[in-house]
């Protein structure tokens, strides 16, 4: 049995897409870190379009953009990090602003870290009850300001890397070993 990432490859491979899900193990046991704490968290390379975004906001709010790809000209962009760091910095920001126009890990490990994930110009159908999405800067800010009301939706025991290993073993028929997967993503709740 095959399986991709991607449903695009899926389909043309005629194989098994499985959907993105939260790395609990790095992602999981974020700490609210002071250094780290902003209002607007970004946590990924530049790419064009993504200024007109950030440009106000950085002038408005406290942003900290970490990436592999330097942002130009923004003093906020502080390099690469790791996963915990990465983590903490979810956890520590008001929201973590999103730019993937596909449903990716990030939105979950964002969640599974204690942060909000506010997707820019995002439409993720079934998993939109994990994010708040924003098609303009205005709209992000007023996701800045709705922060303490919004708690993103638990995804432990539902949408973890654990949970997309169970699902392979159950298309396997290894019961056994789907349910012990199952188990370890139930532990993690």
């Amino acid at each position: 049995h095959l399986f991709a990432s991607n449903q695009k490859i899926a389909d043309a491979w005629g194989c098994t897409c499985l959907p993105p899900a939260a790395n609990i193990l790095e992602y999981g046991n974020a700490k609210v870190d002071e250094s780290l704490m902003c209002e607007i968290a970004i946590a990924t390379g530049f790419q064009e379009g993504m200024q007109e975004y950030v440009w106000p906001l950085v002038k408005k709010y406290n942003i900290k953009i970490f990436g592999d790809k330097p942002w130009p000209a923004i003093p906020e962009y502080l390099g690469n990090v790791d996963a915990p760091t990465t983590a903490n910095l979810y956890c520590s920001a008001k929201i973590t602003l999103l730019f993937s126009r596909e449903v990716s890990d990030q939105i979950f490990n964002v969640t599974v870290a204690n942060g909000t994930p506010v997707v820019c110009n995002g439409d993720y159908g079934e998993f939109n009850k994990y994010v708040m999405s924003a098609n303009s800067v205005d709209e992000i800010i007023q996701r800045v300001e709705k922060r303490d009301t919004f708690i993103a939706i638990p995804i432990r025991g539902e949408n973890t890397y654990f949970d997309r290993a169970a699902d392979i073993f159950d298309m396997l028929a290894l019961d056994a070993e789907a349910t012990a997967f199952r188990k370890t993503s139930e532990e993690y709740k």
